[in-house]
């Protein structure tokens, strides 16, 4: 997935800690902005963690679905979490990466 980021000239690191309590999957950094990528198994409160990053200093969120079960999680959690916390984001799949 990293890869996908680098080719497109993004430095990428793995697991920073943001703002509260916990920590990133990967970020996502070029001169023009800083995305948040998060990996989810759709076991995760995915809702949450958008409003966490979205306070924590990111121009976008990325969420990468691992699975159909995960895809519909993060559907559901985009569809209430990003309205409320007001940030811009989007949904991968495991294939978009392929």
């Amino acid at each position: 997935m990293s890869a996908n980021f680098e080719e497109q000239g993004y430095r990428v690191s793995r697991e920073q800690a943001v703002p509260g309590d916990g920590t990133v999957d990967l970020v996502a950094e070029n001169d023009r902005e800083r995305v948040a990528i998060e990996v989810e198994t759709g076991k995760s409160d995915i809702a949450e963690n958008i409003r966490k990053l979205a306070g924590a200093g990111f121009d976008r969120i990325v969420l990468v679905a691992t699975s159909p079960a995960a895809v519909a999680a993060c559907q559901r959690a985009l569809e209430r979490g990003v309205a409320e916390a007001g940030v811009r984001a989007e949904l991968l799949t495991w294939l978009d990466l392929g």
